[in-house]
This record gives C-alpha cells, structure tokens and sequence, in this order.
C-alpha cells in the first residue's frame, strides 16, 4: 500500500539530583536527613576534634563534590568554638543539572575565658583563636589568670602546672609568655597568653 511504517523508542530518564544520606563518623544531623532538606547542622561536643562526612548519591550516575573536591568522604578539623560549612554538590547524569546540601558543624568550646577583664585583652576572647596579650597597667605589678572551663573541660594546665588559677609578677616592662592548655577526653588545645606590664613613661 506504500505506506513505510517505522517503530521509535524513547528512553526517558528521571534526572535525578538527590542525596541518599550524609554519614557522620560522630554527630547527629539537624533535622533528621531527608533528600529533599538541604540545610542541617552538627553541634559537637568539646571532645570532638575531627568529623569525617560521607554522603551517598541516589543515583549510582550521579556524582558529588564535598567542598569542591571530588571524594568520597571528606574528614573535617574543628577548633574550639569554631563552625565548619561543607557544601556537597550533586551533579546529575546530563552533566549539568546540580543540588547543593549544606552541613554546618560547630564544635563547643573548652573554655570560655580567662577571667580577665575584657578591656585588658587583645583580641576579644574567641574559643578558636589560640594567641593573646594581657595588657597590664604600670601600676599593676602582679595579676592572677583564672580560665573560665566549659562544660566539657576536664582540666586545666596553667604554665606547666595542673591548676585552676595562677598568679604572676612582673618588673616594669616585663613581657611573659603564660601557655594554657584546656583538656576534653582525648583532645587538648593551647592558648598562649602573653602577659605585659606597661613601663612608666
């Protein structure tokens, strides 16, 4: 009859860009993770100096990068106090379509001072910053450091000496170097804290 009668298939794939889970080594995810949720948070205790995170694709054709990194798991350091964001980019089959999830982790500080005046202190105290100076009036000659512990602290060593305050005494002028190191479980962390007694001018 001439009529030329041809058969087509179309294939239709469903581009899909998901997540099917991000695993912590420590930690739990806030909210509860769901594939469709792309912000979540981490508090850490004190103890806990490094997360490794490991997320798994739904589709076995897609691929993903933790922070720009093409890996299958990335392992994250965190100071005291500090926050760590890990963006995890899902790229899809056709190569373009993507899906970003975000992980904030904070961990909780070890201690939250030094029980100093704050106009004394250069910086401000921060948990993750280790560096500081004690600025001492030329009057003041002597002046006592007392770390303010977290709830997660265990111990404290002022200048080498298991102690939960210590006094110092300084000539005109004087500069002294005073570390002090925070314990929670297994990890530790040193502050230094430089102390100066201004001269007389």
């Amino acid at each position: 009859d001439g009529i030329d009668e041809r058969t087509y298939t179309v294939k239709v794939e469903r581009l899909n860009v998901d997540l099917e889970s991000i695993g912590l080594s420590t930690g739990t995810l806030t909210p509860a993770f769901d594939p469709a949720v792309l912000n979540y948070t981490v508090d850490l205790p004190a103890d806990v100096e490094t997360v490794t995170l490991t997320p798994a694709a739904d589709n076995p054709d897609s691929t993903f990068t933790i922070n720009g990194a093409a890996q299958v798991s990335r392992e994250l350091t965190l100071r005291p106090g500090e926050s760590v964001t890990a963006s995890i980019v899902v790229t899809g089959q056709d190569g373009s379509t993507t899906k970003t999830y975000t992980v904030e982790l904070t961990r909780a500080e070890i201690i939250t001072g030094f029980g100093v005046p704050e106009e004394m202190l250069s910086p401000k105290f921060d948990g993750k910053i280790d560096e500081y100076l004690l600025t001492l009036p030329a009057q003041q000659e002597s002046f006592s450091l007392t770390p303010v512990p977290a709830a997660g602290c265990d111990s404290l060593t002022i200048d080498g000496v298991e102690q939960a305050s210590a006094t110092f005494t300084l000539a005109l002028g004087e500069q002294r170097l005073v570390p002090i190191v925070a314990t929670a479980g297994d990890t530790s962390f040193t502050y230094a804290v430089t102390i100066w007694r201004k001269p007389i001018i």
